[in-house]
């Protein structure tokens, strides 16, 4: 037996106008539809027509859809307001000057130490410059001074010695006596010392100038020390120096070499 075969369906729309004497509404059209189809049998039935509301008002037809104009807006009944207008104070601003006009301007002429700083310097700063130079090599300050500065802020009645001995390596310059910088340079004893000759500055040592370094002891005084060779040479990052060391032999006393150590010396 053969199966059950489905028939096809159809379906149809279209629509209907209902002519233009519709309650004098020459643009009226009524749209409705209706859906006309096959059933299993093969007959035609037609859906019936769905039910039309009727209209409570009716179209208005225009020429012109733009909005209507008011003839009362923006009119001034009294022309209180133009008067007030009228009547107060101009406030005006300054309006941006053209570019045409911005570039006839004067621009502010720019000086020679901007445009050429090394011309400016030439013609201005290299006699002070120079000067400066020579005072550095010269004694300075110190050429006024009848004591040594540090002797004079300890309230000392009278210098230890001539303010002949400064240092090129500390920041101040200035010139003092041998014990003073003997005292400046106890934690410093690497530093290049000069002596003052009359017209020229002279190479000297701080162990010429009676500088001792103790070892093992914090910049203290050993009971017992023991003198370090006096062929001894130590190697800084600005010179060979020559540098009086004392060794520790007390009861604290380590190795002479780690002692070296323990101050950053590296024994050769």
């Amino acid at each position: 037996m053969q199966p059950f075969k489905r028939q096809c369906t159809t379906a149809t729309q279209d629509f209907i106008p209902l002519g233009p004497n519709r309650n004098n509404e020459d643009n009226f059209f009524e749209i409705s539809s209706r859906e006309v189809g096959l059933d299993t049998r093969g007959n035609t039935c037609t859906v019936p027509l769905s039910p039309q509301k009727h209209r409570t008002t009716t179209w208005t037809r225009r020429q012109v859809w733009e909005p209507e104009d008011q003839n009362d807006v923006g009119l001034d009944v009294t022309s209180e307001e133009f008067d007030q207008a009228v009547d107060m104070d101009l406030i005006v601003d300054e309006l941006p000057q053209p570019l045409s006009l911005q570039s006839q301007e004067k621009k502010p002429k720019k000086l020679l130490r901007a445009l050429r700083p090394h011309q400016y310097w030439c013609g201005n700063c290299q006699d002070l410059y120079l000067d400066e130079l020579l005072r550095w090599e010269g004694r300075g300050d110190s050429i006024g001074q009848s004591m040594c500065p540090d002797c004079r802020s300890r309230n000392r009645d009278t210098a230890l010695g001539e303010h002949i001995f400064h240092c090129k390596d500390c920041f101040y310059g200035d010139l003092v006596c041998q014990w003073c910088c003997v005292a400046r340079h106890s934690q410093d004893p690497f530093h290049r010392i000069e002596k003052w000759e009359g017209g020229f500055f002279k190479r000297a040592t701080l162990k010429d100038l009676g500088l001792v370094v103790q070892l093992n002891h914090s910049s203290r005084v050993c009971p017992k020390p023991t003198i370090c060779h006096c062929k001894l040479r130590i190697f800084h990052w600005n010179g060979i120096h020559e540098v009086k060391l004392n060794f520790c032999n007390c009861r604290k006393k380590i190795p002479h070499h780690i002692q070296l150590l323990h101050h950053g010396l590296y024994p050769a």
